[in-house]
C-alpha cells in the first residue's frame, strides 16, 4: 500500500482472505447440515412420543391437558402386565436359540475344517435379509395345528401335533430368525483370537471341545454377549412373526398391543406412547448394559497386539463329517423349509397341510397381476419400489457425510454424530411408528398419508445400518490422501468428490442395496403410517393374511421374497462376492 492506496497484490490477498473464508463456511455448513437434519429425523419424533405419553386425550388431534394417569393406567392394565411378562420370556427364549445355534456354526465356519464351509455361510445368513412376515408365515403354514404340513407328517406316524401358536413356538420361530444375527457377530470374533492360546491348551492334552469350552468361548465372551443384548433389542422391537402367530390366539406382547391400540376404534394415541416410552426404557437399559459390559469386558480380553494373531484351523477328525451334516440340517430347517413350503402353498388352488400334485397351479400368481387383487398388488409393489429407492438414495447420500465426520472429524461434533447415526438401533421400529404419528400428524406441512412419511421413517431407521457399511469403507482409505489434497488447496467438497467418492464407491453401491432390501421388507414402522392408497408389499401380506387367504399370501411373500434375492444376487456379482459376505 503507497499513499493509502491498495496495490493489486494487497487487493488480491484480500480476495483471497474472503474466498478462503467463504469456502471454510460452505465446508463447515454442508458438514453440519446432515447432522442437523439426522438429529431432527430421530429427536423430534422422540420428543413428540414422550409429550403424546403424557396426553390426556385418546387421539393426538383431540384437545387436552399433560397428565400422568396414562402411565398409571398401562401399569395397572392386566393385559399390560401380561405383555410385559410375554415380552420377557420370548426375548429371553430368543436370545437363547440364537446364542446356542449362532455361536456353534460360526465357529464351524470360522475355525474348523468342517465340509463346505466355505458354501454354507451365505445361506446362513439369508433370513438375516428376508422379511419376518415370511418366517411367521411359512412356520403357521408348518406347524399350524390344523394345516401344517409337519404336523400331518407327524399325526400320519402316531406322533401329537404341536402348535406353533403359541408361546413356546413365537420364541422358537423368533430364535431362529436371529440365528443369523448372531452368526454376525461371533465369526470375525473366531477369527481374532490367537490360534497359539489354543495350541497350548491342546498340547497339554484338552481336546478340541474342551479346549473351545474353556478357552476360545471365555476370549470371545464380549462380543457373544454384546451380540446377545442386540439380539435381545431386536427382538423386543420384532412385530411380523409376533402378529402372525400370537395375535390370532390372544398372545399379546408389547409390539402388537401397541399396534392394537392405534389400528382398532377406539383408538388410543395416548396409551400406544405410554406403552412405547416402557418398551423405549427397556431397549435402552439394553443397549446401555451392552455398552458397558464392552467397555468393561474388553480391557480384560486382550489377545490381538501389535502382532497379527494367527487363526488356526481346528481339525475335526471323525467328526467332520456328523458337524456337516448337523450345519446341514440348520440350514434344511431353518431356511430351505421355510422357503419350500410357501412355493408349494403359492402353487395350490387350496391348502389343507398335505401335497398334491393335482391341486398344482399357477393362477394365485395370476390373480395377483391379472386378477382380483391386480390394483392393490400394482399399488403396494409401486410403492415399495419408489420407496426402497427413495430411501436407500437418500439415507446413503446422508450417512456418505455422517460417516466421514465419524471417522475423520474430532472432537465433540464427531461423538455427537456417532451417537445420532446410532440412536435408531436403539428404538424398536413400531415404537418409531407410533412416534412419526405424533410427530406429523399436526405438523404444519401434512405429509401423514402421503409416501413421504414412509420415505423419512425408512431413512431414519436405516442410518445406523447404511452409515457402519459406509464407514467400514472409510477406514480403509488412508488419510494421506486426503493431507495431500488439502496441501495443494483442495476443499474438503473437492476431496470428497474427487478422493473419498471414487474409492468408496463400491461401498456406497453396498450400502444403497442393503438400505434398499431394508425398505422392501419394513414392516414394523410402516404398519402405523400406511393408508389404502400408500400400501406396501409388506403390509399388504399382513391385510391378506387376516383375510386367511393363505394361497394367495404364499404367492405374494415368494414375489416379495423373489424382489429381495434378485438384489442380493444381482449386488453380489456387481460387488464381486463381497455384498453378503461383508455386511
Amino acid at each position: 500500500m503507497r499513499g493509502g492506496k491498495k496495490l493489486p497484490q494487497d487487493k488480491g490477498l484480500v480476495h483471497s482472505t474472503y474466498r478462503d473464508r467463504r469456502k471454510k463456511l460452505v465446508e463447515w455448513f454442508l458438514q453440519r447440515l446432515p447432522l442437523i437434519f439426522v438429529a431432527f429425523l430421530v429427536l423430534y419424533p422422540v420428543s413428540m412420543l414422550l409429550y403424546g405419553s403424557f396426553w390426556s386425550s385418546t387421539r393426538i388431534t383431540s384437545p387436552g391437558h399433560l397428565t400422568f394417569n396414562n402411565f398409571i393406567l398401562v401399569l395397572k392394565n392386566p393385559l399390560v402386565i401380561g405383555a410385559i411378562l410375554n415380552t420377557f420370556w420370548v426375548t429371553l427364549g430368543t436370545t437363547a436359540i440364537s446364542v446356542l445355534m449362532g455361536v456353534p456354526l460360526a465357529w464351524l465356519v470360522a475355525r474348523t475344517n468342517m465340509p463346505g464351509r466355505s458354501k454354507v455361510r451365505t445361506l446362513t445368513l439369508l433370513p438375516f435379509f428376508t422379511s419376518s412376515l415370511l418366517v411367521g408365515i411359512s412356520w403357521a403354514l408348518l406347524l399350524s395345528p390344523q394345516i401344517g404340513l409337519i404336523n400331518n407328517v407327524f399325526s400320519a406316524m402316531g406322533f401329537a401335533r404341536l402348535n406353533i401358536f403359541s408361546l413356546g413356538g413365537l420364541i422358537w420361530a423368533t430364535g431362529l430368525y436371529h440365528v443369523p444375527y448372531m452368526f454376525l457377530f461371533a465369526y470375525p470374533a473366531f477369527q481374532s483370537v490367537d490360534a497359539s492360546l489354543e495350541e497350548s491348551s491342546q498340547i497339554l492334552g484338552a481336546n478340541v471341545f474342551t479346549t473351545f469350552r474353556r478357552i476360545t468361548f471365555p476370549l470371545i465372551a464380549p462380543s457373544i454377549v454384546s451380540g446377545a443384548i442386540l439380539v435381545a433389542v431386536s427382538s423386543i422391537g420384532l412385530f411380523g412373526i409376533v402378529a402372525i402367530l400370537g395375535t390370532p390366539k390372544g398372545i399379546f406382547l408389547l409390539t402388537n398391543f401397541i399396534q392394537r391400540q392405534v389400528s382398532i376404534y377406539p383408538v388410543k394415541h395416548n396409551v400406544a406412547a405410554a406403552v412405547s416410552v416402557l418398551l423405549l426404557i427397556g431397549t435402552f437399559l439394553f443397549i446401555a448394559l451392552q455398552r458397558r459390559f464392552v467397555t468393561k469386558e474388553s480391557k480384560r480380553f486382550v489377545t490381538i497386539s501389535g502382532k497379527a494373531p494367527r487363526a488356526r484351523t481346528v481339525d475335526l477328525g471323525k467328526w467332520r463329517w456328523p458337524m456337516a451334516g448337523l450345519y446341514g440340517s440348520f440350514i434344511f430347517v431353518a431356511v430351505c423349509l421355510p422357503y419350500l413350503v410357501l412355493l408349494l402353498v403359492s402353487l395350490s388352488t387350496f391348502w389343507s397341510g398335505s401335497i398334491s400334485p393335482k391341486a398344482f397351479t399357477l393362477g394365485n400368481y395370476y390373480d395377483l397381476f391379472f386378477g382380483t387383487y391386480k390394483d392393490q398388488v400394482q399399488t403396494a409393489f409401486g410403492n415399495s419400489l419408489f420407496l426402497a429407492v427413495g430411501a436407500a438414495t437418500f439415507s446413503a447420500g446422508i450417512c456418505l457425510i455422517i460417516a466421514w465426520v465419524i471417522h475423520r472429524g474430532t472432537g465433540w461434533f464427531k461423538v455427537v454424530a456417532e451417537f445420532l447415526s446410532m440412536a435408531p438401533v436403539a428404538i424398536p421400529g413400531i415404537v418409531f411408528g407410533v412416534a412419526f404419528l405424533w410427530a406429523w400428524i399436526r405438523f404444519p406441512i401434512q405429509i401423514y398419508g402421503t409416501l413421504w412419511i414412509l420415505i423419512i421413517a425408512y431413512v431414519t431407521r436405516t442410518i445406523p445400518h447404511c452409515t457402519r457399511v459406509l464407514g467400514s469403507n472409510i477406514i480403509q482409505i488412508s488419510r494421506d490422501l486426503e493431507e495431500s489434497a488439502r496441501i495443494v488447496g483442495a476443499s474438503w467438497i473437492r476431496i470428497l468428490k474427487d478422493i473419498i467418492f471414487p474409492l468408496i464407491k463400491p461401498g456406497l453401491l453396498a450400502a444403497w442395496a442393503f438400505v434398499f432390501i431394508l425398505s422392501i421388507k419394513e414392516l414394523n414402522t410402516s404398519i402405523l403410517l400406511v393408508t389404502p392408497k400408500t400400501n406396501v408389499l409388506a403390509t399388504l401380506i399382513y391385510d391378506i393374511y387376516q383375510e386367511g387367504f393363505h394361497v394367495k399370501l404364499s404367492a405374494l411373500v415368494v414375489v416379495e421374497s423373489a424382489v429381495i434375492i434378485v438384489t442380493l444376487a444381482l449386488f453380489e456379482y456387481i460387488l464381486k462376492g463381497k455384498f453378503i459376505s461383508e455386511r
